[in-house]
């Protein structure tokens, strides 16, 4: 049952959210000289609108459509999104660093060391910073 009124409130976002983009469309309409394009979008919103408060259940299938698109395209774009990043910068920062043999991460072994340990200098470590450690 708490579902239902999460699923309610979520569909009359979607409604204001949709009767907000129409008003804007149908205000550009208007500014362009559209008499009847105007008209349509602007009588769409208030149709939307009054559905969202109304008669929820009318705007379901029209949220349910389009939530399932924005999660497609959402989906493909963050594939597009992180391999463009990764093949663009990180691919080349690797190149270039075995290239030119450098190792960001100390990752190599030294079979002379004793310890791998980092010695931290500064002295002694005033009692603030263990508040502020970042």
């Amino acid at each position: 049952m708490h579902k239902t009124k999460d699923e309610k409130l979520e569909i009359r976002k979607f409604g204001i959210g949709l009767t907000v983009l129409l008003c804007l469309i149908g205000g550009w309409q208007l500014y362009r000289g559209h008499i009847n394009a105007y008209t349509w979008f602007l009588g769409s919103a208030g149709l939307i609108l009054a559905l969202a408060f109304f008669a929820t259940i009318v705007l379901k299938p029209l949220f349910k459509v389009i939530t399932t698109v924005g999660h497609a395209i959402g989906w493909v774009n963050t594939r597009i999104l992180l391999g463009i990043i990764f093949y663009i910068i990180f691919t080349p920062i690797g190149i270039l660093s075995r290239l030119l043999k450098k190792d960001l991460l100390d990752k190599r072994l030294d079979k002379e060391a004793k310890s791998y340990w980092n010695k931290r200098d500064g002295g002694e470590i005033a009692k603030e910073q263990y508040e502020r450690q970042f």
